[in-house]
């Protein structure tokens, strides 16, 4: 089925549907010639959520799915199709609606033996194992080979929290390097890693080599983590905060990893704040809008600038909440929970600017959690308009269980189009 708004992608890869307004300048690297210059818009989006895409008709740029499970368990994405052909006909399925494909890398916690007390101590310990890693780049290295042969591009976004572990307890929250901390890289065996350092720096430098000799056409994206440097950019309500210096400690950091990286992906929250108040409450959950009190948008938009200068690399937002505030369907009960974040860059081109001038290139929105609110009927409860709790007033139409909310946001978005981003 051929997606309806193909029109308007063409446009946009054109250069001719765009904002008028551009952004004077941008931290970061270059836009990199298989992305566009605008600013784009993207979903999680697994196999089983495709005929939804598809029905729904949102003209999105990005689709992601996690590959996860461990590599060594034999509940790998290798295991989840016959012949390991999962990775390829999911990057098949994108390039029919239109999508880049994005696959979310996130093994490490979940191979064996994965012993230790914590996932930090978890992640470390089977970082330096060399069987365990032996496996982890055998496993990557077939990714590697199986998206580049299913199509033109793709992204591997590369294990989040991982770095931000390795940064902050390792590391002294980024003020040592990539090369202070050990990982198995040669140590494994394996030919194709001959004589890389056995170091965080040798980890990331293994990736790369793995991605030039076999991954033709992928990004690969390192992840920064807004917590590593030992202050949570996201929740932290102390005003003397430095954000953007933080971010430019974590962003020097992952230099550290090796040169060829293409993107950074950071996550501003991967809840709902609905949800947090209800699971963890006490905390500071809600970031301001209007940006006087903290937690809030530009100070994180401040550490995201820092994040993109240290590491000279275009950011995008990653798992981003879907909840809102405006539609009924929005009342706090599972799986409809709300959020501001959608609102925050949906409802402002000018804030959507303001990041890009920051690095920001990408938002993609998805349900980090069971029972965190999600863009489809998820919760089977039809469309839903139950008494407002706090001036949600507008009324659904649509079973999804945010209202509806995303599907026509994205696609006004795009309508009316998108925001240019400098190469």
């Amino acid at each position: 089925m051929r997606n309806s708004f193909s029109w308007i992608k063409a446009l946009l890869w054109a250069g001719i549907l765009t904002i008028a307004s551009t952004p004077a300048s941008a931290q970061g690297g270059r836009v990199h010639r298989l992305l566009p210059a605008h600013f784009m818009l993207g979903l999680a989006n697994g196999s089983s959520e495709l005929e939804w895409l598809r029905n729904a008709r949102v003209p999105i740029e990005m689709r992601y799915q996690y590959l996860s499970g461990g590599v060594n368990t034999g509940q790998g994405w290798t295991t989840w199709r016959p012949k390991a052909r999962y990775a390829a006909d999911y990057v098949r399925d994108s390039r029919a609606v239109g999508a880049i494909p994005v696959f979310t890398y996130y093994n490490m916690l979940h191979s064996r033996p994965a012993r230790g007390s914590s996932e930090s101590e978890k992640v470390y310990r089977n970082l330096n194992n060399p069987e365990t890693m032996r496996a982890y780049y055998e496993d990557f290295k077939l990714l590697m080979q199986r998206a580049s042969a299913a199509g033109d591009r793709a992204v591997v976004h590369v294990e989040p929290d991982l770095f931000g572990y390795l940064q902050r307890d390792y590391a002294d929250g980024g003020r040592r390097s990539a090369r202070e901390v050990s990982a198995a890289v040669a140590s494994t065996g394996m030919q194709e890693l001959r004589g890389l350092p056995n170091t965080g720096q040798g980890f990331g430098r293994a990736l790369l080599r793995l991605r030039n000799r076999y991954g033709r056409g992928v990004l690969l994206a390192i992840h920064a983590s807004d917590w590593a440097s030992g202050t949570d950019i996201g929740s932290s309500q102390n005003p003397r905060v430095d954000a953007r210096g933080i971010g430019v400690r974590t962003g020097r950091f992952l230099r550290g990893f090796g040169e060829g990286w293409n993107l950074v992906f950071v996550s501003p929250s991967d809840r709902d704040a609905g949800w947090m108040d209800r699971y963890r409450p006490g905390g500071t959950h809600w970031w301001d809008p209007a940006n006087r009190a903290f937690p809030n948008f530009e100070r994180y938009r401040q550490w995201v600038d820092g994040v993109s200068t240290g590491a000279d690399l275009r950011v995008v937002l990653w798992q981003v909440p879907i909840g809102n505030r405006r539609y009924r369907t929005m009342n706090n009960t599972e799986g409809h929970f709300q959020d501001n974040r959608a609102e925050y860059f949906l409802e402002s081109r000018n804030h959507i600017a303001d990041y890009v001038r920051a690095g920001a290139i990408a938002i993609l929105f998805g349900a980090g959690a069971a029972g965190t609110t999600h863009y489809d009927d998820r919760q089977r409860d039809g469309i839903t308009n139950p008494p407002p709790i706090n001036g949600n007033t507008l009324i659904s139409r649509y079973t999804d269980d945010d209202g509806g909310y995303l599907r026509l946001a994205i696609t006004r978005y795009y309508r009316v189009g998108s925001v240019v981003v400098p190469r």
